[in-house]
């Protein structure tokens, strides 16, 4: 059963990116995948998407310029941050700008799948 609505994954790592989404896939989730900010934003503005898993190290742009602009294209878009690093300064910098969700690689993908489905049931509740 395919879930509506889009799961945006922004990383710059081709094989992360085709973890999540061979995996998010065959939970039933439509993926879009990108490996630049631009891509990432350009997509939220026509498409669908219902849950964006932006890693900290998409180039371009810094993840923590990028939400600010994320959020004012879609203020209701729940925003998964990823790293492979976890330090406290950055875990504090993430939480600042009020993501949904932080996710350190090495948890799993069971845990961003967790993460993503719940981001899904929170747009659904929010926009219809």
């Amino acid at each position: 059963m395919e879930k509506r609505g889009v799961v945006l994954i922004t990383d710059p790592d081709s094989v992360t990116r085709e973890l999540f989404r061979s995996f998010l896939q065959k939970e039933g989730y439509n993926v879009m995948l990108t490996d630049r900010i631009s891509e990432c934003i350009s997509n939220i503005q026509q498409r669908d998407v219902r849950a964006l898993v932006l890693d900290v190290e998409a180039p371009e742009m810094k993840w923590y310029e990028s939400i600010p602009i994320i959020k004012g294209i879609n203020p209701s878009l729940p925003i998964i941050i990823t790293s492979s690093q976890n330090t406290p300064e950055l875990e504090a910098k993430i939480r600042r700008q009020k993501v949904f969700y932080y996710h350190v690689k090495s948890f799993g993908v069971e845990e961003l799948e967790l993460a993503v489905r719940n981001a899904m049931e929170r747009y659904e509740d929010i926009v219809e």
